[in-house]
């Protein structure tokens, strides 16, 4: 669950958002109670019109996420970036999202009672970008594709590096209605930061 507040300042060519956002996440089955966490997060960026065709900016964010159970760490997140948007007409637009990402994990994982060990996750520096292209074919036919790569919190690990993209059509044949086919397709490396597991003794 998310909720938050978003608040734009739009100052013609240039358009200034702050946001913060709270989020609870809590598994559906008791196997993955271990990922049951609440995160603050922080997002502002800086919009900038260069041209009636080009936006330009700068976008930085920051999250704070506390686990409920002691398996993984707690952990500060911050990105900033840059990213322009091309739109040559009303039908067609390009975004081009891309930056700087570090995760500063605490050593707050203690010892799991049935593995005798615990997580160790050094902090780790990475990068984001994000593609997306959106396109009016026609009245009845648009089709958008997102691609990019980051960083996610993982459910056995406690990063996972992540590689997505995300085809969809959308189709307006009949009138005031209208249905999406899309395919996703995501890549991900498991345990990114991990510096292994250590051997402790298990108390409960």
């Amino acid at each position: 669950n998310t909720a938050g507040l978003l608040a734009t300042w739009d100052l013609n060519q240039v358009s200034l958002s702050l946001g913060y956002d709270h989020q609870n996440v809590l598994a559906t089955s008791a196997q993955f109670d271990s990922n049951n966490r609440s995160s603050e997060m922080i997002f502002a960026q800086a919009a900038f019109q260069i041209h009636p065709k080009v936006t330009v900016g700068l976008e930085a964010s920051t999250s704070f996420t506390a686990y409920q159970q002691s398996v993984f760490n707690n952990n500060d997140a911050y990105t900033v970036g840059v990213f322009t948007t091309f739109r040559p007409s009303s039908f067609f637009s390009v975004s081009v999202h891309g930056g700087l990402s570090t995760y500063q994990f605490q050593d707050t994982s203690t010892t799991n009672i049935q593995t005798g060990t615990r997580i160790q996750t050094s902090s780790v520096n990475s990068w984001y970008g994000e593609v997306s292209i959106s396109h009016q074919v026609r009245e009845s036919i648009s089709y958008s594709l997102d691609a990019g790569h980051d960083l996610q919190l993982g459910t056995q690990s406690a990063l996972v590096e992540d590689w997505h993209v995300g085809p969809n059509i959308t189709w307006n044949i009949i009138r005031d209605l209208s249905f999406s086919t899309g395919l996703f397709y995501t890549h991900g490396d498991q345990g990114v930061g991990s510096t292994g597991n250590s051997s402790g003794t298990a108390s409960g």
